[in-house]
């Protein structure tokens, strides 16, 4: 990184375009590779949700819910 300030935010789409182990592996990836923030399009089921959570405890994620979106609404305690 030239900044410190900087945020570096990855997005990982292959949980729709191939698959959850898949998108897993991605996201590994961006974290090993420095990110500062994780978001996985696409989380459709509770417990992806908490295994997102789980295996990424040290880095942020984006939990994005929308009304007619893929991703079910949770509270931010079921997010965690």
């Amino acid at each position: 990184r030239l900044d410190d300030g900087m945020l570096v935010s990855a997005r990982t789409d292959a949980l729709r375009a191939l698959d959850f182990d898949e998108a897993l592996r991605r996201a590994e990836a961006c974290v090993a590779a420095g990110c500062d923030m994780l978001f996985m399009e696409g989380l459709n089921d509770p417990h992806q949700i908490a295994d997102v959570a789980r295996r990424f405890a040290g880095t942020p994620t984006i939990h994005l819910m929308v009304e007619g979106g893929a991703t079910p609404f949770t509270t931010p305690a079921e997010a965690q």
